[in-house]
This record gives structure tokens, C-alpha cells and sequence, in this order.
């Protein structure tokens, strides 16, 4: 093997390649086929090794819900701080909607469920129930915020005393509190640390308990309770807050009359309309009856026009109906007969009588004797006489009815205005006169 170390001794090494297994000395150097030096890296390959191993997907892990059974039993059988646990799991579940408040409000309303609690667990119990209020109906509400729930009634705070009891109690603590760091030699140390979550536990339970004293304290109590000082700084802005209050009614109250005067002229001028007087009522309508009144005007205006229209149609009836008359008074009457006829009747017989006397003198002659008709035709034409006789005041009747008739036109033409004639009648003449 050569050696880049030419300080040490020469030494003899066996070399394989030679073939006769003979020995050379160490300063030989010694020649690779390739020519190149032993690093065990320098003939590498140029390439890496690559796996293809699948990844294997990592589970996650689900949270486990915090779920509780939401029944009586189970609550009943938990400790008293395990029933705190569970009321505020069972208060989130019934909000999620996973639980029954029916069967969370009979659970926190059972006088089982209150038994053998400690007074504080009791009040934060309390406050967990009051924090999520809104998940019970308002009737349930009610009954939760009253003396009469278990609960508020067993741990709520009576009048006074309890005020007094806490008050020392937070008295005799902030004591051994400033004791512990008077005797210690480096108060910060010795000093205990509260986590964020009993801080704010401990902020809230405060806040309830000052919210839940206020609610019991009568309201002669809260005002006496007010600093003198204030009230003698603040005089004068409760005075000019009272000033201000008198005159916002007194000024409700001068819009109420108003309004009530705008209503009744508006009724006054609604009724006016309706009664048929649109003069007036435009005189004082306003721009909000306005359409009011174009809707009366319109329906009057209709109402008129069926009228005219009704009393056209009568008197065209009552027109036609007299001349209908006049038509069959005319039929009634017969014309008189024309006097050539009754001259000829005279003087010679008409052709139909001259054919049945020819007819007879025939039938005498065969027969010997008159035919029977001929006392019928001769009672015939006498009567014919008779009528001509008896009805011969027809001319007269005749000139009356024409009489009747010219008047009744007269009287039409006087009084019909669609047979007045537009332009006048003589104008024309009198045009044409002037130009000749």
C-alpha cells in the first residue's frame, strides 16, 4: 500500500498483481490499474437511491364531543361537582339542539337535584342556568327568575344577611391575605398565582353577586345609597333634564291636538264630498284629499250621465208611443169612398151587379120563379146604403185627425233641439241676393 508518509520506516509489503508473490520494498510505489488513488468514493456512481414507499396518512384524531346523558337518574347519581360539569355540558348540548330543554328544565327544577350541594357550588349552579336563559321558553324563564325555583330559593341571597356574611368573609380574607405578606419575606414570591380561568370565574361571580343585590334592594334603598356629593354637584342637571321632560310633553301633547284637528277637517271635507258639494270642499281640500275628491267628481259626473241618458230614453219611449197611437187611431177610421164611385152607383149598376142580374133574369126564365139570393143581395146593398148613410161624418173625422197631427208636429219641431237647423235659413238667399 503506498503511504504519503515518507518519515516513517520502509517496510516490505506483499503485492498481489506481481504474480510471483516476491516482496518489494515500501518506497515502491505501487501503480492502480486505473491510475488513480484508493478513496473509496472517487468511482462512485452518479446517482442517488430513491424509495417509493407509499406515505401513510396520519389518523386524526376527532375530538370527543362532550356529551351527557340529559336525564334525571344520571344527574342524580353524579357528585355535587360532577353535577356542575354536567349542568354546563348539558346547557351547550341543549343549545346545539342535541338535548331536550323540557327535560334540562325539569332536571335543574327537582328538589332532588339541589340535595346535598355546598352553598357555592349551588350559586355557580345558579349563574350557569341564569347565563343561558334563552333556551327556555318565556314561561320557564319566568319561573327560573322567581323566588320560587329551587335553587334561587336555596342558595339565593336573603336581605341582608348574606350581604353581611360576605362582607366579612371578604373582609377576614383580605386579613390573611396582608398578614401572609407581612410575615413573608419577599411578598412576590410567596405571593399564590391564580390561573386566567379563576380570575375570570372570579370576576363574573362578583358581578352576579353585585347585579343580584342591586335587584334585591329596595328602590328607596338605591337612591339613599347615592353620594350626597354627586347629587349636590348634579342638581342642576337633574332640574334642567325634569325641564326638559315637562317641555317634550308639553310639546306630544300640542301634536296630538293637532292631529286630531287635521283628522276632523279631513273627515268634515270627506263628508262634504260625499254629500254632493264639491265647491266647498275644493276650497279646503288638500293635497291629500286631492284624489279623493277627483274620484267623487268622477262618479258624480257618471251619475249624471246615466241620468241624461235614462231621460232620453223616456222620452223617445213616450214619442214612439204616441205615434203608435196616432197609427192606430188612423187604422181604426176607413177612408171615404171617392165620389166618381158613388156617382156611378147612382146612375147605373157596376159590372159585378150587371153580371148577377143577368145571371138571375137567366134563371128566372129557366125556372119560373125568383132564386132564393135574391132577397140576400137586395138586404146586402141595402145595408151597404145604410152603412154609406150612417157613416158619413167620416170627412170630418178625417179633417180633425189631420188638425191633430199638424199640431203635434208643430209641437215637435217647437221642442225637438236635434230639428233645429244649424245655420240660419234665409242666410243663403239673402248671399246669393246681394251678389245679383
Amino acid at each position: 500500500v503506498h503511504s504519503n508518509n515518507k518519515s516513517a520506516a520502509p517496510r516490505v509489503v506483499e503485492s498481489a498483481w506481481l504474480g510471483g508473490g516476491g516482496l518489494m520494498p515500501a518506497t515502491t510505489p505501487i501503480l492502480f490499474p486505473s491510475g488513480e488513488d484508493a478513496n473509496p468514493l472517487n468511482r462512485r456512481l452518479p446517482a442517488e437511491v430513491v424509495t417509493r414507499r407509499r406515505r401513510e396518512a396520519k389518523k386524526v384524531e376527532e375530538k370527543a364531543l362532550d356529551e351527557v346523558r340529559v336525564d334525571l337518574k344520571t344527574a342524580l347519581s353524579l357528585k355535587p361537582e360532577g353535577r356542575l360539569k354536567w349542568l354546563g355540558k348539558a346547557c351547550k348540548m341543549a343549545e346545539e339542539g342535541r338535548a331536550s330543554t323540557t327535560e334540562l328544565y325539569s332536571i335543574v327544577s327537582s328538589r332532588k337535584f339541589a340535595a346535598g350541594v355546598h352553598p357555592k357550588i349551588g350559586r355557580r349552579m345558579m349563574d350557569i342556568v341564569r347565563e343561558n336563559l334563552g333556551i327556555f321558553s318565556d314561561k320557564q324563564q319566568r319561573h327560573l327568575k322567581s323566588d320560587e325555583w329551587v335553587l334561587g330559593a336555596t342558595f339565593g341571597e336573603r336581605a341582608g344577611d348574606v350581604d353581611v356574611d360576605e362582607q366579612d368573609v371578604d373582609a377576614a380574607t383580605r386579613e390573611r391575605r396582608t398578614d401572609s405578606r407581612d410575615r413573608s419575606p419577599d411578598a412576590s414570591r410567596v405571593a399564590p398565582t391564580r390561573t386566567f380561568e379563576e380570575r375570570r370565574e372570579e370576576r363574573r361571580e362578583d358581578a352576579a353577586r353585585e347585579e343580584r343585590r342591586e335587584e334585591r334592594r329596595p328602590q328607596q334603598q338605591r337612591e339613599e345609597r347615592r353620594p350626597q356629593a354627586q347629587s349636590e354637584q348634579e342638581g342642576w342637571t337633574e332640574a334642567a333634564a325634569a325641564r326638559g321632560q315637562e317641555d317634550r310633553a308639553r310639546r306630544e301633547a300640542l301634536l296630538a291636538e293637532e292631529r286630531a284637528r287635521r283628522k276632523a277637517r279631513e273627515r268634515e271635507e270627506q263628508d262634504a264630498m260625499m254629500a254632493g258639494h264639491p265647491a266647498w270642499a275644493t276650497r279646503s281640500v288638500g293635497a291629500n284629499n286631492k284624489e279623493r275628491w277627483l274620484a267623487v267628481e268622477a262618479e258624480n259626473a257618471k251619475r249624471r250621465e246615466l241620468e241624461q241618458q235614462q231621460a232620453k230614453k223616456r222620452q223617445l219611449e213616450e214619442e214612439a208611443d204616441s205615434s203608435l197611437l196616432a197609427l192606430e187611431r188612423l187604422g181604426q177610421q176607413k177612408p171615404p169612398e171617392p165620389e166618381r164611385r158613388a156617382e156611378r152607383r147612382k146612375g147605373g149598376m157596376s159590372r159585378s151587379r150587371s153580371i148577377a142580374s143577368k145571371s138571375r133574369s137567366r134563371g128566372r126564365g129557366k125556372r119560373g120563379g125568383r132564386e132564393g139570393s135574391y132577397s140576400v143581395s137586395a138586404k146586402r146593398d141595402r145595408s151597404r146604403g145604410r152603412r154609406r148613410r150612417r157613416h158619413g161624418s167620416g170627412v170630418r173625422d178625417r179633417a180633425a185627425f189631420d188638425e191633430a197631427l199638424r199640431r203635434r208636429m208643430e209641437e215637435r219641431e217647437a221642442h225637438d233641439t236635434t230639428r233645429i237647423p244649424v245655420v240660419d235659413p234665409g242666410h243663403a238667399q239673402r248671399m246669393l241676393g246681394g251678389y245679383r
